[in-house]
Formats: structure tokens, C-alpha cells, sequence
């Protein structure tokens, strides 16, 4: 519930504190969001689980959400200033996080993870605007 996180984020933060939040962006890629693939293309994620697995994948698994800048000043309310804001990630992170997942599936173990931290570090260095896959601000307590 973001309303109740973010009125308890309030109460809790110091006056004239900062609020910093980064969240999935809603932007014109947020469709290919490796995270929620299942969802999105759920015929191209069974078929590529079917090949690795050998069966078919539970598509019950809990849909993330991605916000828009409106959508977070409406969760913000008039309780904080927004001092910054930047969207970011829009090639290498879908890419590596897509990796990840599937080779995390594939063998149950979590490799490469210091390279694919790389990678997406890079990406996050650039603000692709409304492209960008991340969102992420800066805002100071009223």
C-alpha cells in the first residue's frame, strides 16, 4: 500500500529530511520489464521454461508495478518537495536483468553477478528521460 508506506515514511523522517525513492519507471519500455516477462509474454516465457525445464511455468507469481511521475506525486501528496528527479537504464539493464533471471532458473545459482552489476551501472549513469526503465528522486519533507 503506497499510501500508508509513504504517510509512515513521513512520521518517521526527521523535519527537513530527504526522501530518496526509486522505483520502476512507467515509461515506453516498461512492457519489456524482464521482471514481469511472465506476465507481459507469457507464450514466449513458457516456451523458453518448457525448453530449460521441461514443463510449463506457474504464471501465478506477483506482477510488479511501475509509476510514473504523476503517479508518485499523487502517492507523495503534498507532504514532500520534490527536489530531483531522474529516469534511467534503458538498454543494459532489461538486458542483464533478463540474463540473470534465466540463467539463475537454468542453475539455480546466482553467477556472474559482479559483471552484471557492472553493466548496470552503466546504464543508470545516463537519464534516458521518458525511456528510461528506473525512476528515481530526490525529495525533501514538508
Amino acid at each position: 500500500n503506497e499510501e500508508k508506506t509513504i504517510i509512515e515514511i513521513h512520521r518517521v523522517l526527521k523535519k527537513n529530511g530527504y526522501l530518496i525513492l526509486s522505483v520502476p519507471n512507467k515509461g515506453f519500455f516498461s512492457f519489456l520489464d524482464p521482471d514481469n516477462v511472465y506476465i507481459n509474454f507469457p507464450r514466449i516465457h513458457n516456451f523458453l521454461y518448457r525448453i530449460v525445464k521441461k514443463r510449463k511455468f506457474d504464471l501465478k507469481k506477483k506482477y510488479h508495478r511501475h509509476y510514473s511521475v504523476g503517479d508518485i506525486k499523487n502517492i507523495l501528496g503534498g507532504n514532500f518537495d520534490i527536489l530531483e528527479i531522474k529516469r534511467n537504464g534503458l538498454i543494459i539493464y532489461p538486458i542483464t536483468r533478463l540474463s540473470e533471471i534465466l540463467i539463475e532458473r537454468i542453475t539455480k545459482k546466482r553467477i556472474l553477478t559482479g559483471l552484471f552489476d557492472l553493466l548496470k551501472e552503466i546504464d543508470y549513469k545516463w537519464d534516458y528521460g521518458r525511456f528510461g526503465y528506473g525512476l528515481a528522486l530526490i525529495a525533501k519533507k514538508i
